[in-house]
């Protein structure tokens, strides 16, 4: 059952989009967070992947997937970026 009394969920960015968008920005230091955020998502990975049995190459698996979904990211966030700067 719903609580109807209960107040809307807010729904925030992720933290790794607002490093990306700070990045993308050109912010000083913003590849920090993007480097901090691609470190911590390959542990996460990195964790997944051990778990399934796939020891072998846990890291270098890891470091490629966190990559990619940050570079996925990166031109996500650019394209919205240009997006938004033509409808101005």
């Amino acid at each position: 059952m719903t609580d109807t009394n209960a107040p809307p969920c807010k729904l925030q960015t992720l933290p790794s989009g607002e490093s990306a968008a700070a990045f993308i920005e050109g912010k000083p230091g913003a590849w920090l967070g993007v480097v901090g955020h691609t470190a911590l998502r390959a542990t996460l990975i990195a964790g997944g992947l051990y778990a399934a049995g796939l020891r072998k190459r846990v890291i270098p698996g890891a470091l490629a997937a966190s990559a990619a979904i940050e570079l996925f990211v990166l031109s996500w966030v650019a394209l919205k970026r240009a997006e938004f700067e033509r409808a101005d």
